[in-house]
């Protein structure tokens, strides 16, 4: 029932859009799923906290850093991975963007998502 409730979202959610594909429209999807869980465990504990960084208005650039830091250390399985991603650049935290790190934020909810499980989920509403 879960699974039907979050497409009817991200079916309205993409009506409009225009580019619904970007990690704004991925990560809005995975934060409200994680809303919806009665209970959550400890890696989508930290998802959602790596969620709170990402969408923060202002960014917090030392936030950032410190929480990609932090999940490439609790999550080197899917994290550490992220730099040898097909088409990423990777460049020290004093030559990095703010939207560099952000970018570094969203491939790690993603990894972290398909993780746990999330995988046939994110699939289904990127070919909606």
């Amino acid at each position: 029932m879960r699974n039907k409730i979050l497409t009817n979202e991200v079916m309205k959610l993409k009506q409009g859009e225009e580019n619904y594909m970007d990690y704004k429209y991925i990560v809005a999807v995975i934060s409200e799923y994680l809303k919806e869980k009665k209970q959550i465990n400890e890696l989508e504990r930290d998802i959602f906290s790596t969620i709170e960084i990402y969408m923060k208005i202002p960014f917090d650039r030392n936030e950032g850093k410190s929480k990609v830091l932090e999940n490439n250390v609790k999550h080197i399985d899917v994290c550490g991975l992220i730099p040898c991603a097909p088409g990423r650049i990777n460049k020290p935290f004093n030559q990095a963007a703010d939207e560099d790190i952000r970018s570094n934020l969203a491939f790690q909810i993603e990894a972290m998502a398909i993780k746990d499980g999330l995988a046939p989920l994110l699939e289904k509403w990127k070919n909606m």
